[in-house]
């Protein structure tokens, strides 16, 4: 599924990543990008953490991981993963929201 096809998911509220025209670091992408690359992006579910999770648990193909430095198709809930240490003020601060979710495909 590409970050394009994304967006038109009923379950899908936002989708982040520089190839997309409306994303604030598009014109530097298509700069320093013209054949396109990149495929970490990071998209929000409608509505919370249980949300988020029942997407994750429905995921055919994408494991949930928090090693982004593997050769595999995962999936990440920051919130509840990598910085689970923060409360909901740092969360905030760090524009981690409860339905964001980064979706990483390493193909070589």
């Amino acid at each position: 599924m590409s970050d394009r096809k994304l967006p038109t998911l009923q379950q899908i509220e936002k989708v982040n990543h520089p190839s997309l025209a409306e994303h604030p670091n598009y014109a530097l992408y298509k700069k320093y990008f013209p054949n396109g690359g990149g495929s970490i992006f990071t998209f929000e579910i409608k509505g919370g953490v249980e949300e988020a999770h029942k997407f994750i648990d429905n995921l055919k193909i994408f494991s949930l991981l928090a090693n982004v430095a593997d050769a595999k198709s995962l999936v990440i809930h920051p919130a509840t993963t990598t910085h689970r240490q923060l409360n909901e003020k740092e969360l905030a601060e760090q524009n981690i929201r409860t339905c964001l979710h980064k979706r990483i495909h390493l193909s070589f």
